[in-house]
């Protein structure tokens, strides 16, 4: 219930009625006195969320620069990855006519990556002089039969 609010006017002011104003004013200061308190707790809390805001940017500011320094090193990795695959043929060696070892022959990385030599061809008469005029050093290689070719012509 509302309390009667007074007549400047009134002459007569009752004990009650000064009482019931007493105890309306009281419960709006208790009312004032909660909301300061949460509005005092509110800015507490504002002032540790700007903080925690304040070392989130600059955490994220340090992984911006760290994110950068590594696109960066991934840039130079692909030009020297670059450099390198044109470069591949030059560099590769191609060794032929050298047997392989026993370990060798078993191994099944040379088998599938097709490492293994290939069974010498049987050349017909013709080829096999045409082949010996155009590489002299074949006749000696023919003569020799410890030559891996001669051994897979089995």
């Amino acid at each position: 219930m509302p309390p009667k609010k007074v007549q400047p006017d009134s002459e007569e002011l009752s004990l009650k009625d000064i009482m019931t104003e007493l105890s309306a004013i009281k419960n709006k200061l208790d009312k004032v006195d909660t909301l300061e308190t949460k509005l005092d707790s509110l800015k507490t809390k504002l002032d540790s969320m700007a903080e925690e805001n304040k070392k989130l940017a600059k955490e994220n500011g340090e992984l911006k620069a760290q994110l950068k320094s590594q696109e960066e090193t991934i840039e130079a990795m692909k030009v020297g990855l670059d450099a390198v695959e044109r470069h591949q043929r030059t560099w590769s060696v191609r060794v032929f006519n050298i047997p392989l070892t026993a370990a060798e022959e078993r191994d099944p990385v040379l088998t599938m990556k097709g490492l293994r030599p290939a069974p010498a061809p049987n050349p017909g008469r013709s080829e096999r002089r045409r082949s010996h005029q155009e590489h002299p050093g074949l006749r000696a290689a023919a003569r020799d039969r410890t030559c891996p070719a001669w051994q897979a012509r089995g």
